[in-house]
């Protein structure tokens, strides 16, 4: 059976199978191995940015991050690279820590 037609593209059936292989991949690589793991927050937060684009499309974001804070605490993980932080000394902290740095940043 080939995998490819006549014309060298790769069936329909098979990409999308990859594609949502590469989903759940992705989805899993973003919830469990980040280095933003330890940081609560909601459960799609972890994975997409969707539910945080939904609220601001829906003019109530500020409301549901006051929420999420009240839950969660004065760190919020709000997508899989974004953390919220709503404690006074959130940003020195952050500001004063050795950040690890890309290779790309490092010229600079």
């Amino acid at each position: 059976m080939a995998l490819t037609n006549p014309l060298g593209i790769v069936s329909s059936s098979w990409a999308t199978y990859l594609s949502v292989l590469f989903l759940i991949g992705l989805a899993i690589r973003r919830r469990y191995f980040s280095a933003l793991t330890d940081i609560p927050g909601p459960w799609w937060a972890s994975i997409t940015r969707l539910w945080n684009v939904w609220y601001i499309v829906k003019g109530d974001h500020n409301l549901k991050l006051i929420k999420e804070h009240e839950k969660h605490g004065h760190f919020v993980r709000l997508a899989p690279g974004e953390v919220s932080v709503s404690h006074p000394d959130g940003p020195r902290i952050i500001l004063q820590s050795l950040l690890r740095k890309v290779r790309f940043s490092r010229r600079f």
